[in-house]
């Protein structure tokens, strides 16, 4: 994992956001968020999500740092 990866995984521990947009997961993925949004759309995603209208979908912050945890043994807040 990088440094950079770790940065946007502090990043969304310390938001007090419900739901993240694949601009926020993305980097902490290490992938370009418009890949994340196709992985989403094509069901391709362990962790849930919402499509909201035809472009954004948005990402259950909880649920996607339970993936991180699960995946990449970090600990969640």
């Amino acid at each position: 994992m990088t440094e950079k990866q770790r940065a946007a995984i502090q990043h969304i521990k310390d938001t007090d956001k419900l739901y993240l947009l694949a601009k926020e997961i993305g980097p902490a993925m290490g992938y370009d968020p418009q890949w994340v949004r196709i992985c989403a759309r094509d069901g391709l995603l362990p962790f849930p999500h919402e499509k909201r209208g035809k472009i954004k979908v948005a990402f259950p912050r909880q649920a996607f740092l339970n993936y991180i945890k699960e995946v990449c043994g970090l600990e969640s807040p």
